[in-house]
């Protein structure tokens, strides 16, 4: 490969000669010589810096070519601060409680932990970073996502507003790929002879949907009661016309999850993971208005919630084109590239999704599982003082969290995903996050 390698010598010379240059008399818009950041820019901004690909058939530029472009892998402290500049979490990160640098962070698990595994050097004994990666790097890459994905998702989709979001801003949990439109309701009839109609509408296509229920909020006291919903019949009406009308007590009894009383369809643990479907047949495409008669039984302090969802398919719906569009954008932040929604790349991982999705609906949980958040900052922002200091079986302090404080605290929160879409979430982040891509400069 002589002369492929005499070709990229001679060119990379050349482009040498030409920063060297632009350096010493100024580079074209710059008011110095000798400028260090000018030359940064430049050397930054040249086709050898930014190569992406090589589509040359030509084997003699392709040897030339070989080592153009930035992409490296990332050593753990640059993992580290890109995982910590993406998502706001770090992996491991303790506060520090020595007397002389009390509340200052310490380092995390790529930088202290697991920097050896992961390709890192000590100055000492380890002297040259591993450049390309092995199974057990592999490993410790694998480990960083799978337990940073779930904090991220919990910390963005249930404990964060909209705007301080850095991933998952719009996302909204009752958005599944087989969503069209919906709604959520306080149910604030007490009994039958109170019942309300709970309403709500869009366009629909000609065929077969779904209509689903899912109860929100149940709750039981021994002293202050249940709280449940309980409906009474469902109807969807173009104008003034009635095109699809059913009296829920027709409904088949599924057991744990629901019963018949009072004429009625009982639900009675929805928002542990059972969530009602009711099949209905569409005439004609058009603007559509769906109807649930329903009342409740009112315990503790909330209203119950019954949330109302219209499906279609998981190609042409209106949540399956929200879905991708998010995974566009978590493609160009985290992995650098731009796709567009029918791409290969968002292609495969919205199947992930919906994979992942349609086997949380299999299940009777539906209830976000609570993460252990691994990161001593992870509640900057939301709970104020959640480090305390404990002191172990031997005597000697340590900081950690005031887990009595953080499990009251998400339980008021209402970890609630009764359509399995915040677990879906959290299974294509940590996807992404063992992308190479990710791991890679790019």
């Amino acid at each position: 490969d002589f002369e492929g390698r005499l070709l990229a010598a001679s060119a990379q010379r050349a482009e040498v000669e030409r920063l060297a240059h632009g350096f010493r008399n100024r580079f074209p818009g710059s008011f110095y010589t000798y400028n260090l950041k000018d030359l940064l820019t430049e050397t930054v901004l040249s086709k050898w810096f930014r190569a992406d690909m090589v589509t040359d058939t030509d084997p003699v530029r392709r040897v030339a070519l070989h080592d153009a472009g930035a992409r490296r892998l990332l050593t753990p402290e640059e993992l580290d601060r890109k995982t910590a500049a993406l998502t706001g979490v770090r992996w491991g990160r303790r506060v520090n409680n020595r007397p002389w640098n009390i509340g200052s962070p310490l380092g995390t698990h790529l930088t202290e932990d697991f920097r050896l595994l992961y390709g890192g050097i000590d100055s000492d004994g380890i002297t040259e970073r591993a450049r390309d990666i092995t199974s057990v790097m592999a490993g410790v890459a694998k480990r960083h996502a799978a337990q940073l994905s779930c904090p991220v998702v919990m910390r963005e989709v249930y404990l964060l507003p909209d705007e301080q979001r850095r991933l998952f801003a719009g996302i909204d949990p009752s958005v599944t790929p087989v969503s069209e439109f919906s709604h959520t309701f306080e149910v604030n009839a007490a009994s039958r002879s109170e019942r309300e109609t709970l309403s709500l509408q869009g366009h629909l296509t000609a065929g077969a949907l779904t209509v689903s229920l899912a109860f929100l909020n149940d709750y039981w006291h021994q002293t202050r009661g249940d709280r449940n919903v309980l409906l009474d019949s469902l109807s969807v009406r173009q104008g003034d016309a009635v095109v699809f009308h059913f009296e829920m007590e027709n409904l088949a009894h599924r057991p744990r999850c629901h019963h018949i009383e009072q004429n009625a369809f009982h639900l009675s643990g929805s928002g542990r993971g059972c969530v009602l479907a009711v099949p209905v047949e569409i005439p004609t495409d058009g603007k559509y208005q769906v109807e649930v008669v329903a009342w409740a039984t009112h315990a503790g302090d909330d209203l119950p919630m019954l949330h109302v969802m219209v499906e279609s398919d998981t190609e042409s719906s209106v949540g399956a084109a929200g879905i991708r569009g998010k995974l566009v954008d978590l493609h160009e932040k985290l992995l650098g590239v731009q796709v567009e929604p029918d791409s290969p790349d968002v292609e495969a991982t919205y199947r992930l999704f919906v994979n992942t999705w349609q086997r949380g609906r299999e299940t009777l949980h539906g209830r976000f599982d609570e993460c252990i958040p691994d990161d001593h900052f992870y509640f900057d922002g939301i709970l104020d003082d959640i480090v305390v200091e404990h002191v172990n079986d031997r005597g000697h302090t340590y900081l950690g969290f005031d887990w009595d404080r953080v499990h009251d605290f998400l339980d008021g929160v209402g970890l609630e995903d009764p359509h399995h879409t915040v677990q879906a979430w959290v299974v294509v982040l940590a996807d992404m996050m063992m992308d190479y891509r990710y791991l890679y400069l790019n």
